[in-house]
């Protein structure tokens, strides 16, 4: 006999010839040479030829191809099942492969209650390069009962079907646990701080020495890493006081679902319910009806949170050179107090970060620092007991200075704080004197005259 096989059609490769002059059936075996390896197709004929008439028959035949690539589903334990009409169960489905696999999606398949996979149902995936994992499946709710169930994954790059597991049981539950309406939703969390959820439930059936353990879904309703948030010591119906943790991020597709310890039973999974995380720190701001400087004590300083807080009174308020007083709560986020200036200079106030909390655990955000300069209404001792009138003080335009009487000279001057001299001018019997310092800065300047070789002084503020 002789083996031909040919590339997609085209010409002949190689060939084998065997020859065996005995009668009676005969097993041979062909391996293909290497160039056969990676063809898209190949054809494989057969050539009968024989010295003893037309009577050659070809049966049983095999065609086997080998592969470095492989998947291998791993033991199953856990067995029995328990499923009701309303609820499944969870299973996890070790595997292992050989090869290189690249955005590749592994699958479990459940085959039916003898082994068969005809009509076997997907009950879990895991989106995987890997070449080891496990996938966190579920066998449905209503599933047959019996002892012969398997399961077997596959791959989908490359595509690969694993082996079939060991045999597994499945058993129908003849108690149920039913959860009940969740309210309270949406249900706010912060980075430090959950959110208390209760739990209804009902139960059929016997329970003994049990525990109802609460599992929250992710934020899609996918129970694969469920996470524990609260248990109940138990035998009847009852509720669960759970927790969702801080940190849970923002969703509104969550669920609940309950599982019992004794028996081993899954409820049926809540409606979904909105998660939301605060991760918004409270701001504050700090501020006053006061210019600067300003020549006003006490001064009133308003204080706003940008939402309701817990937790702030006067010893919250870090103050210098100042006294603090007359504290006024004005609603859940609004403040008031006043500021008295101890000494001439500049007096501030602020709100230090993590002082309040708002409704979800998030502590403050530190103020800006308020500050102004204080200085006293008037320092014109030396005008008054000679006197002489300076008006308004503060002044924003034009300072009125009366003299009260006529004088034969007098030397002006206008100094800053630092010495700089802006006016300087000489009043021949002047009784009075307009000085415009619209144009000048806001501060503390000096006003100075000499008046018969006696120098007064005068602090004025210019806002």
């Amino acid at each position: 006999m002789v083996v031909r096989w040919i590339e997609c059609g085209m010409m002949d490769k190689t060939y084998y010839r065997v020859s065996e002059t005995n009668s009676g059936w005969i097993e041979k075996s062909y391996e293909l040479p290497s160039e056969a390896i990676n063809q898209a197709s190949i054809y494989i004929g057969f050539l009968f030829q024989s010295a003893y008439g037309n009577n050659c028959l070809l049966d049983n035949l095999v065609i086997s191809a080998s592969s470095t690539e492989s998947l291998t589903t791993g033991t199953i334990t856990g067995s029995p099942f328990a499923v009701s009409t309303i609820s499944g169960v969870n299973i996890n489905i070790p595997f292992t492969s050989i090869g290189t696999f690249s955005t590749n999606e592994y699958t479990a398949y459940l085959s039916d209650e003898t082994g068969d996979f005809s009509n076997e149902i997907a009950i879990g995936a895991l989106t995987s390069n890997e070449n080891s994992g496990v996938i966190q499946a579920t066998i449905p709710a209503n599933t047959l009962a019996g002892n012969s169930y398997k399961i077997r994954v596959k791959s989908s790059n490359p595509a690969l079907v694993g082996s079939e597991s060991n045999s597994f049981e499945i058993i129908n539950a003849t108690s149920s646990v039913t959860i009940g309406n969740i309210n309270g939703s949406p249900f706010t969390v912060s980075p430090v701080q959950g959110a208390v959820v209760n739990i209804p439930f009902n139960i059929s059936g016997g329970f003994t020495t049990n525990t109802f353990t609460a599992f929250l879904s992710d934020m899609n309703g996918n129970f694969s890493n469920e996470v524990q948030i609260g248990t109940l010591n138990s035998d009847t119906n009852g509720e669960i006081f759970g927790l969702i943790e801080a940190n849970t991020p923002s969703g509104n597709g969550y669920k609940i679902r309950i599982k019992s310890s004794n028996p081993i039973i899954t409820s049926n999974e809540s409606d979904a319910l909105i998660v939301n995380l605060d991760d918004v720190r409270p701001t504050v701001t700090l501020s006053a009806s006061v210019d600067n400087p300003t020549n006003i004590s006490p001064i009133e300083i308003s204080i706003v949170f940008s939402e309701a807080i817990s937790g702030f009174d006067i010893s919250k308020i870090n103050v210098s050179n100042g006294t603090k007083d007359k504290f006024t709560i004005l609603g859940n986020s609004s403040f008031k107090f006043e500021l008295s200036p101890v000494i001439d200079g500049v007096v501030s106030a602020e709100i230090l970060e993590g002082v309040v909390n708002d409704g979800v655990g998030n502590t403050n955000t530190a103020s800006e620092k308020w500050t102004t300069t204080y200085i006293q209404a008037l320092g014109i001792e030396d005008f008054t007991k000679e006197g002489i009138l300076i008006f308004p003080n503060p002044v924003s335009h034009q300072l009125n200075i009366e003299f009260g009487k006529n004088h034969k000279k007098i030397n002006l001057k206008l100094i800053g704080i630092g010495g700089k001299i802006y006016t300087n001018v000489v009043l021949l019997n002047a009784s009075n004197y307009r000085l415009d310092v619209s144009h000048l800065s806001n501060g503390i300047y000096i006003i100075q005259l000499n008046i018969d070789n006696k120098l007064l002084n005068a602090r004025i503020l210019k806002q």
